[in-house]
């Protein structure tokens, strides 16, 4: 297997996200619906925003803009 390859597939399939959020220290709290919000994990935050969905498993930062898929939370935390 290659250094920084993940199998995203997987990943997908067996980790519930919230479990993947909470492993890379993200603090989040239930906003509306399916939706937390907590502090952005790319940058230095001192107001929450930073929005995930965890129904359909995405993200937005509204500092950076950065919107994606687990695949990207994954990247950028990892510095795959």
């Amino acid at each position: 297997m290659k250094k920084g390859w993940v199998d995203f597939k997987l990943v997908k399939a067996l980790v519930p996200f919230e479990q993947l959020l909470a492993h890379y220290g993200l603090e989040l709290k239930p906003a509306k619906g399916s939706e937390l919000l907590g502090l952005r994990p790319f940058h230095q935050d001192t107001k929450p925003s930073f929005r995930v969905n965890t129904e359909k498993r995405v993200f937005h930062c509204f500092g950076c803009e950065a919107n994606e898929i687990l695949r990207r939370l994954i990247w950028q935390k990892n510095a795959i």
